[in-house]
């Protein structure tokens, strides 16, 4: 894993400014080029015999003209080769930058080979196709013939205007020269000695167009800055898209722009998207760009990410960078807008809108969807997507894990998917089966029981529940068959004493009474303290029983336990409540599903709670109590003084709470939530929150005993 390091002094403006000058070097090469070229030709035009009265031309002098040609021949492969030259050590240059940039940043000795060598990639493929590629249907080479072709015109005028004045070689020479490097005063001088007529006949020389220089060397400059530099730009930009931890880049002016006075480098600089081609704004464009390094927290995530898949065999799905550049800058905008219709009229566009707009128009906006390359891979899960939605409704409707899905796709393994898709479908046709034969098996029951008027109100509230909800099934499968097999008993134990003909009285057995007094020395032995004197509610309450609420977790889902806590006070038993882990084993999860199993009757049995509201039989149909029948039922079920545990299913959503009720004699009551350490004012308008489906469940614990079992795993003595 390379750890990232304090950055090592390095500038990118450094290796800019040093590549501006190497790139100058290659075009004052160009020009020496065109100079001594111009002085060959010049010296061939002295030695013949020139006629002053007719406009110089090369077809009228043979010999001059093989020089000519011989020597423009030799002039465009020069410049092919001082061009393909600079681009590719401009190009190298460009690695050699961002090689230094990744060691200031970055410790290289840590790094895999692998790592080392897709950081360090030069792409010299990618500079072969540059350096090969055609523009406006021309490669190098003909361009290059292009501004040779105009030199042979200028040429023309130059020897024309020269010739004839007496003047030796050498004179000629740089005179040609010098008006060859200033078209306009070339043009002055041949129309002061020949006249506009015969002007005409090479205006193109002289009027070549928007956009291109008079003079064919500095169009041929202009070529080279513009070639060299493109490809100092695109070395650049291969190699920063291979760096995960490149985000994006700035486009800055850079500090020495003698050639750079147009308004549009200040309009454009800014904060780019990686995928932005940048290889300067304009021809002779001095602005930089800068590579912007991934936040430090996303780095080391992913980096400890990559590690650990390393060590397990898998593949991480890198976190993106929470700086990432994701648009380009308003002045960009804005500049595109203003230029968007104006477009239509130019004679040429700017090589940063054909690379970064579809089809080069702005109009149609930036193009960076198009430009990415196709992911085979990913085209084979994109067509997965339909059959991964499917089985996920599936997986969901039945309350069954993806694991083995996720990973997979995270994996981006489309044959893995498949098969967990394969292995999801077996899973939902399992449980589908076992579902639906319970429901045959819970049918059958019912229509057995009412014959032998047993109740079957809380089977039918079972299926109900799993029947709207077959996630609640998945969950309580255990707990259904139980209910199922104890309606079946009670089915049996009917039909065995209609069956009989008398009651064996001696068969009646009685159930063990355990005294209150047997009780409390068993709880006190399970909580490990003695019992005190009962507190009032103030001593009880204000979180004293569950003091690590503030802590979350487990704490905030212990309602089950902390309602025991607070009953357990009010008796003089000085404990808290512990936390819900949600776990086989820990009592307050067991005692979320059957609240009623920490209390014990008279007979020592686990007491049965009483219900308002919820779901009733209508027939064939199952119907819920309205919320005002509810609270009728709750307050006739509590009218008797006392204190209550009241528990219910919240609305619309798959939990529930537990909380506590104390009925006074005059008939108020006081409902106090002591998982909290809430006083609820207003029960009336807390109920709304309840779901009328399950309705209220009511025990009355005040009356009676606490299991030792129960309460000493739903409580412990208070810290």
């Amino acid at each position: 894993m390379a750890k990232r390091q304090k950055v090592k002094r390095f500038s990118v403006q450094t290796f800019d400014a040093a590549h501006y000058r190497q790139t100058e070097q290659y075009t004052q090469a160009v020009d020496a080029l065109f100079d001594k070229a111009t002085a060959e030709i010049a010296r061939a035009a002295a030695k013949g015999k020139y006629d002053p009265d007719k406009p110089f031309s090369f077809d009228d002098y043979p010999s001059v003209k093989a020089v000519m040609q011989s020597v423009t021949k030799q002039l465009a492969s020069r410049i092919t080769t001082v061009i393909e030259t600079g681009s590719k050590k401009q190009w190298l240059f460009a690695c050699s930058k961002n090689d230094g940039f990744i060691s200031s940043i970055l410790d290289t000795s840590k790094l895999s080979k692998a790592q080392l060598k897709k950081m360090q990639d030069q792409n010299l493929d990618a500079l072969k196709t540059f350096q090969g590629r055609k523009v406006e249907g021309m490669n190098l080479s003909q361009r290059i013939w292009k501004y040779v072709g105009q030199y042979r015109e200028q040429l023309e005028a130059a020897l024309d205007a020269g010739l004839g004045e007496g003047r030796s070689a050498a004179q000629l020479s740089r005179d040609v020269r010098q008006n060859l490097k200033d078209p306009n005063r070339l043009f002055r001088r041949v129309r002061d000695k020949r006249g506009n007529l015969v002007l005409s006949k090479a205006a193109r020389a002289f009027h070549p167009g928007r956009g291109v220089y008079r003079s064919s060397a500095k169009n041929a400059a202009r070529l080279t800055r513009s070639e060299i530099n493109m490809a100092y730009r695109e070395s650049d930009y291969l190699r920063w898209q291979s760096l995960d931890f490149v985000v994006g880049f700035e486009v800055k002016r850079s500090n020495h722009e003698p050639l750079c006075k147009c308004d549009i480098c200040e309009k454009l600089k800014g904060r780019y998207p990686k995928h932005f081609k940048f290889k300067g704004w304009h021809p002779q464009c001095m602005c930089y760009a800068v590579p912007i390094l991934m936040d430090e927290e996303t780095f080391d995530e992913n980096e400890l990410g990559d590690l650990k898949a390393a060590l397990r065999g898998t593949q991480y799905k890198r976190l993106e960078a929470k700086n990432v550049v994701v648009d380009v800058p308003d002045g960009f905008k804005e500049w595109v807008r203003e230029h968007e219709e104006a477009q239509a009229n130019w004679s040429s566009t700017p090589y940063f809108i054909k690379d970064n707009f579809t089809d080069g128009k702005l109009s149609k906006g930036l193009n960076f969807e198009t430009k990415k390359q196709i992911d085979p891979v990913q085209q084979q899960l994109d067509q997965l997507k339909p059959q991964i939605s499917s089985i996920r409704t599936l997986c969901d409707e039945w309350g069954l894990n993806t694991f083995v899905l996720d990973d997979a796709i995270q994996k981006r393994n489309p044959s893995g998917v498949v098969n967990a898709i394969s292995v999801l479908q077996g899973r939902v046709d399992a449980a589908m089966k076992e579902y639906n034969n319970f429901i045959a098996d819970a049918t059958q029951a019912i229509k057995d029981a009412r014959k032998y008027k047993i109740d079957v109100t809380d089977m039918l509230e079972l299926i109900a529940t799993i029947t709207s909800d077959k996630r609640e099934w998945i969950m309580t499968k255990a707990s259904c068959r139980e209910m199922l097999d104890k309606l079946k008993k009670r089915i049996q134990d009917a039909i065995d004493e209609a069956n009989k003909p008398k009651a064996d009285a001696n068969s009646i057995i009685g159930k063990y009474d355990v005294s209150r007094a047997d009780n409390e020395d068993e709880m006190e032995k399970s909580l490990g303290m003695h019992k005190a004197a009962a507190m009032n509610h103030d001593d009880a309450n204000e979180l004293k029983g569950n003091p690590n609420f503030t802590l979350g977790g487990g704490y905030h889902i212990n309602c089950q336990s902390c309602v025991v806590a607070y009953e357990m006070r009010r008796r003089g038993y000085d404990v808290e409540a512990n936390q819900n882990t949600k776990r086989k084993g820990n009592i307050p999860y067991e005692l979320s599903y059957t609240t009623e199993k920490a209390w014990l009757d008279n007979n020592g049995n686990v007491p049965k709670k009483q219900r308002a509201g919820g779901r009733y039989v209508d027939g064939y149909k199952i119907k819920n109590k309205t919320f005002k029948v509810m609270m009728s039922e709750f307050e006739d079920m509590t009218s008797t003084p006392g204190r209550y545990h009241i528990n219910f299913g919240w609305k619309n959503r798959r939990s529930g709470h537990i909380i506590t009720m104390e009925r006074f004699k005059d008939g108020t009551m006081r409902v106090y939530d002591p998982q909290c350490g809430m006083v609820i004012t207003d029960f009336k308008a807390y109920a709304k929150r309840i779901s009328l489906v399950y309705g209220i469940s009511i025990l009355r614990v005040d009356n009676l005993r606490g299991n030792p079992h129960y309460v000493s795993g739903a409580t412990k003595k208070r810290q």
